[in-house]
C-alpha cells in the first residue's frame, strides 16, 4: 500500500520481550566469643578479663536470567554479568579463619599486658 505522496505505508512490528531474572543470596556466617583472664597464681583471684570474639562472613550473589536478554537494563546485565556461583565454604574452614582471627587478637592482648604475667 502506498500513502497520498506515493511512499510506501509502513507497519510498525510491536514485540513484547521479558526476562525474568532470579536472584539467590547465599550468606553464611561464624563467630567465637571467649574471654581471656588473667588470673593470680597464688590466691586464685581474677585480676582482669578481656571479652574477645571473631565473626567470619560468607555471602555470594548469583542473577540467572530467564527469557530475552535484550529486556534487560543494563544494571541487570551488568549483575548477571559479574555473578557467579561461589560454593559455601566448609563449616571447618569458616571456624578456622575465625580461630585464627582469634589468635591474634589474643596474641596481641597478651603482648599489651605483660606485664601482668609473673615470672
Amino acid at each position: 500500500m502506498k500513502d497520498s505522496a506515493g511512499n510506501d505505508i509502513k507497519i510498525p512490528i510491536i514485540k513484547i520481550i521479558t526476562c525474568k531474572v532470579v536472584i539467590t543470596k547465599a550468606r553464611k556466617s561464624a563467630m567465637i566469643r571467649a574471654t581471656l583472664d588473667y588470673m593470680n597464681n597464688h590466691s586464685g583471684q581474677l585480676i582482669k578479663t578481656y571479652p574477645v570474639a571473631a565473626e567470619t562472613f560468607f555471602e555470594n550473589n548469583m542473577a540467572v536470567p530467564y527469557g530475552d536478554l535484550n529486556a534487560l537494563s543494563s544494571s541487570s546485565r551488568n549483575l548477571i554479568n559479574t555473578s557467579h556461583f561461589v560454593p559455601f565454604p566448609s563449616n571447618p574452614d569458616i571456624i578456622m579463619q575465625d580461630a585464627i582471627r582469634l589468635k591474634d587478637m589474643t596474641k596481641e592482648i597478651i603482648w599489651n599486658n605483660k606485664n601482668m604475667i609473673d615470672y
